[in-house]
């Protein structure tokens, strides 16, 4: 799995979708000049360079989907590798749209922990989230930009009822 991360930060299609992230993110600010600096934006334009970035990757699974179930067992064989980094890519673009740089090992880190609990299964996704949640201290110290982000979508999601349905 790190070694899949790795290879998607590596790709030419990483660094054109920063640049694209970026672009979006002068509309708003034309200071932005890292992708760390995203963390200067409100949460709704963080949010609206995420809607962008999300909206390509399904397309791109719809897509892939599609030729999976048309190209037979090699496309079959295939289907799982590719649905794992297309998962992962869009893992990585949301962290990107909130400021985090996901070169820095401790932010890949999370992030590959917030990919591992969203594809536990539902019951197990609760308590993925309560030991995110458990751990946030220790985070909030050493990762203060992708904790708030992370407080942000949880707040804005209203994971109160998301979590509710989790449990259940």
């Amino acid at each position: 799995m790190f070694y899949t991360q790795t290879l998607i930060l590596n790709s030419s299609a990483q660094v054109e979708a920063e640049q694209r992230i970026l672009s979006t993110a002068k509309v708003f600010n034309h200071r932005i000049e890292h992708i760390s600096e995203l963390n200067q934006l409100s949460f709704e334009q963080n949010k609206f360079i995420l809607e962008q970035q999300t909206a390509k990757q399904r397309l791109l699974s719809f897509g892939q989907g599609g030729l999976t179930g048309l190209g037979g067992p090699f496309l079959l064989a295939a289907d799982l590798p590719l649905m794992l980094a297309t998962n992962l890519r869009t893992v990585q673009l949301a962290a990107m749209s909130f400021g985090n740089d996901l070169r820095h090992p401790r932010e890949m880190m999370i992030a590959l922990k917030a990919f591992h609990v969203a594809t536990l299964p539902r019951k197990a996704q609760y308590e993925g989230w309560t030991e995110l949640q458990a751990e946030k201290e220790i985070w909030m110290g050493r990762f203060p930009v992708f904790m708030v982000a992370m407080r942000k979508l949880h707040l804005q999601s209203g994971s109160n009822n998301h979590c509710a349905k989790l449990r259940s």
